[in-house]
């Protein structure tokens, strides 16, 4: 296998399928291309599980967003079924659409999504390059000032808590390039060390409504606007 060249990073999907094929087929190898995702698969849309087995049975790159991880907290009610305790998660943050999304799949089905989810981790760091040398570093939210513990298992937690939930962490790390999601943007923000491409797919409000992916490295937008209701 040659090395690769080219990797097309794409936001938080949260459930939205249709508008996350329609995203791929605008890529130039469309469904063969090197894809990472920034996590946050799930929840909110109404089609998590599609996106979900369509990202693990294309073997496409992903690291853990913290709705994944909320979802693995209730691998036992996801599975077989149950009363989820979390309810502000499950009726207001989305955790309902993705059970729903589920309701005709079998039990073997979820289970193999949840090895899946339990499988992605924190963060990829690729060989791939900026023009000035930063390695692209593929994470939920910016690693930032936290990215120095990223082998410290005494900090383990703090580390996985942040890249999983932290916010404005806009720390510069010379030797990177950070492409996170987590935090809705109408457009796009791109620096010279980061890039947050969490475009607010599933919102119709000032967050935004598009899903973005970003080619890397040269830096070219493909946007596709929420096409769920159409």
């Amino acid at each position: 296998m040659g090395k690769m060249e080219q990797i097309f990073i794409i936001g938080d999907v949260h459930g939205c399928y249709k508008t996350l094929l329609a995203l791929i087929k605008q890529l130039p190898q469309k469904f063969d291309s090197k894809i990472c995702f920034v996590g946050d698969l799930i929840d909110r849309g109404n089609g998590s599980a599609d996106v979900i087995e369509l990202i693990k049975s294309q073997n496409y790159d992903c690291v853990m967003g913290n709705h994944e991880y909320r979802l693995l907290a209730y691998e036992g009610e996801f599975i077989h079924g149950g009363k989820v305790s979390d309810e502000r998660w499950f009726y207001m943050h989305g955790g309902e659409q993705t059970f729903k999304s589920y309701k005709d799949k079998s039990v073997d089905f979820r289970r193999s999504h949840v090895e899946f989810l339990k499988n992605l981790p924190l963060f990829l760091k690729y060989d791939l390059v900026t023009n000035d040398g930063k390695r692209l570093v593929v994470s939920h939210s910016a690693v930032g000032q936290m990215w120095w513990l990223r082998n410290s298992d005494a900090n383990y937690a703090d580390f996985r808590r942040h890249l999983l939930c932290g916010r404005d962490d806009t720390h510069e790390n010379k030797d990177i390039f950070n492409v996170f999601g987590h935090t809705p943007t109408p457009t796009p923000i791109i620096t010279r060390y980061y890039a947050n491409i969490d475009t607010g797919c599933i919102f119709n409000n000032s967050r935004g409504n598009t899903l973005t992916a970003l080619s890397f490295p040269d830096f070219k937008i493909y946007s596709q606007t929420n096409i769920e209701n159409s």
